[in-house]
């Protein structure tokens, strides 16, 4: 079993946000210490549905992070990237000001922090999406994991992970990879 811990969190002085510092430790009973709970990079920005959007994009550049999750009771329900605010047309003042809520991606893709790598790998193929946040047992945000973050434990581990796990079967590109055949 995974036992979450939080490292103290830094005092955020705009109650709408909070940087969330959490890494489940392994237990001695765990079989597969390879989970996407502790391979999560233990950083996770957070914030209520009404903050405006400007306010958690500077938070974002501030933290050096390509996301910010929003929640409602410490429970996921939607996510901002770096993708969707790239989006935004150029002259998007008023899309700023508005509350995160009108411009987050919804639903929140979940995983659980017991979910092996090859489950997460599959799922953001499945969903085609980069980024899953992790939830504990009662559904609470416990962290993030990104393709980023797999791909670096596969080169890691040199685990024999394909690839192509990460392409839906209508991705048309073609492999760069040389066939072993």
């Amino acid at each position: 079993m995974v036992e979450l811990s939080a490292t103290p969190q830094p005092k955020v002085h705009n109650a709408h946000l909070q940087v969330q510092m959490t890494r489940p430790h392994l237990d001695d009973r765990q079989s597969d210490p390879l989970t996407v709970g502790t391979l999560s990079p233990g950083k996770v920005l957070s914030c209520a549905p009404d903050l405006p959007l400007g306010r958690a994009v500077s938070h974002m550049k501030d933290n050096n992070c390509s996301s910010i999750v929003v929640v409602r009771s410490n429970k996921p329900v939607g996510i901002i990237t770096e993708k969707d605010i790239l989006s935004l047309p150029a002259d998007s003042h008023s899309a700023l000001i508005a509350p995160i809520e009108n411009r987050m991606s919804r639903p929140a893709h979940t995983i659980s922090v017991h979910a092996s790598q090859k489950t997460a790998i599959v799922r953001m193929r499945d969903l085609n999406v980069r980024h899953l946040i992790t939830v504990d047992e009662q559904g609470h945000l416990a962290g993030i994991i990104s393709q980023t973050d797999l791909i670096r434990q596969v080169a890691v581990s040199k685990a024999p992970v394909s690839y192509t796990h990460l392409r839906g079967p209508r991705d048309k590109r073609q492999s760069r990879m040389p066939s072993s055949a």
